[in-house]
């Protein structure tokens, strides 16, 4: 999937999230597992969600994640999914400042409910973050996830 080499001068924005995941530290030692918020934290696996449809543009942010193939966001960053048997004319890319680019990104599964969505892009590998593994989660004592997009609107 080609990367787009434009100039976007109607993106100015920036995305700044971050995800923290905080391990009991006395039963990770006891099971030797590092937990999630030892992992190292990289700027750039935060990526800007651009959707852009015939009479609007719309933006928000995400994360890579696992290898960078794959984008979590949130599903309302994205145009109205109820509709998916009428055609649209909508386009999804992904905004990467690693690479200094934007790639098309397919949508393969929305929870409206609890607004989050997964896209997959046409990179083999980008700076992500790193799931939580299931002992992880079983001895979870505090969650935190965060987000904010600052967008310029003077």
């Amino acid at each position: 999937m080609p990367i787009y080499r434009k100039n976007f001068s109607f993106i100015a924005f920036i995305c700044l999230s971050c995800v923290l995941l905080n391990v009991s530290s006395s039963l990770a030692q006891a099971n030797a597992v590092e937990p999630a918020s030892a992992k190292p934290f990289n700027e750039q696996a935060i990526v800007g969600i651009l959707c852009l449809e015939a009479r609007s543009i719309s933006w928000g942010n995400g994360f890579a994640v696992g290898e960078g193939a794959r984008i979590v966001t949130a599903c309302h960053n994205l145009p109205d999914r109820d509709h998916l048997d009428q055609p649209r004319t909508t386009a999804v890319f992904v905004v990467s400042r690693h690479y200094g680019d934007l790639t098309d990104a397919k949508v393969i599964a929305t929870d409206p409910k609890n607004d989050i969505a997964i896209l997959e892009v046409g990179w083999t590998e980008h700076p992500a973050f790193q799931l939580a593994t299931e002992q992880e989660t079983v001895s979870t004592t505090e969650t935190m996830i965060a987000a904010y997009c600052a967008i310029n609107t003077n």
